[in-house]
Formats: C-alpha cells, sequence, structure tokens
C-alpha cells in the first residue's frame, strides 16, 4: 500500500513540478520497491531521474537512470531499456553531446529491433536532431525524412507535425529556406488542428 501510495504523489507532484515534493516521495516509493523487489523499480529509477535531471543534479539524475537501464537488461525489459537510454541521452545533452549521441544511437538500435513504428520514428526523430545540432543537416534531415514517411503511414498527425517543425530547423540550417518554409507551414496547420499552443 505504502508503495502505491508514494509512487502516486511523486508521479503528482512532478507532474505539477514540485520537484522537492516529487523526489521526497520517488525514495520512498524506491525504498518500498527495492524492499520488495518489485519490477517497477525501473521506472522509479527513472521517473526519478528525470526530475533531478529537470533540476540540474546531472550526476544523481544519470545515477538513477544508469540504475533503471541496469534493472531493465537484467530484467529483459526492451522497453524499459529503451526509455533508459533516450532519457540517458536527453540528460548527457546538457554535458556531452557526444555521449549523448551515442545514447540516442543504441536506442535507435533497440527501436529497430522492436515492432513498434511510432518507438522507431521518435528516436529516428532524436538522432536525427542530434546530428542537425552537430552541423550534419543533410545527414539528420534522412532521419527525419524517414519518421516522417513512418507516422505518415501511421496517420499520427501529432508525429507528422512534430517531424515537419524539426525538418523545418533542419532545412533551415542547410540553407534551403523554401524547404523550411513548406515544412514550418505545414507544421503550423497540424499544431492548429491539434490545438497545440506552446507548439504553435
Amino acid at each position: 500500500r505504502a508503495l502505491i501510495y508514494f509512487q502516486r504523489a511523486a508521479a503528482n507532484a512532478a507532474a505539477r513540478y514540485a520537484n522537492r515534493e516529487a523526489l521526497a516521495f520517488y525514495t520512498k516509493a524506491l525504498d518500498a520497491a527495492e524492499e520488495l523487489k518489485t519490477d517497477t523499480r525501473d521506472s522509479l529509477y527513472r521517473d526519478r531521474g528525470v526530475v533531478h535531471e529537470r533540476i540540474g543534479k546531472f550526476d544523481e539524475a544519470c545515477a538513477d537512470l544508469e540504475t533503471a537501464l541496469r534493472i531493465a537488461r537484467q530484467t529483459g525489459d526492451a522497453y524499459a531499456e529503451w526509455q533508459s537510454l533516450m532519457d540517458l541521452g536527453f540528460a548527457w545533452t546538457a554535458r556531452d553531446y557526444a555521449r549523448a549521441g551515442e545514447f540516442f544511437e543504441k536506442a535507435l538500435e533497440l527501436a529497430r529491433a522492436s515492432d513498434d513504428v511510432a518507438r522507431i520514428a521518435h528516436t529516428l526523430n532524436r538522432v536525427g536532431n542530434w546530428y542537425v545540432n552537430n552541423d550534419e543537416t543533410q545527414r539528420g534531415a534522412s532521419y527525419h525524412d524517414e519518421a516522417l514517411d513512418m507516422f505518415e503511414k501511421l496517420d499520427d498527425a501529432r508525429g507528422v507535425a512534430e517531424t515537419r517543425d524539426l525538418l523545418s530547423m533542419a532545412h533551415w540550417l542547410g540553407a534551403d529556406y523554401r524547404g523550411a518554409e513548406q515544412h514550418t507551414a505545414v507544421a503550423l496547420a497540424l499544431f492548429r488542428e491539434l490545438a497545440d499552443a506552446s507548439a504553435l
């Protein structure tokens, strides 16, 4: 009962960006989960790691995310392993961009081994954006193009909009302003349909 309560309380606090409160509840939830050796330990470590990363506690974030990754591998949970690799990639973007790319590449390799097309597409976008930010705009755009094709086949409007947005940046940085404008126009139209004010 304590585990369920603390886990819910932690998630609620994290959603409200009450970070200190969330960390306290995640720690209590993890104490209970470790005592019970539950299957939820990896997700709890991952969630606490994300909160640590949010408030700039890089070392603590990496420690939690690496623990989550180790547990996922020990239990053979491919999805949890992929998610941990993605979270580690995001965490390392603030410290070592080359290292971040290594995690994203490993996540893409794991995603391609699954039958989850949406997961593959989302990961392609992360890898593509990493290359774009490393001044390899054409290579990055090729990953985004592959992701776009997948999202269009899935009829995933949000995925298409987000990918078009990323492609607009890739084309802009590659000095293809007409292409950038075309991708932006499609992204804007889709985000309006989705009523996503932040993305707009």
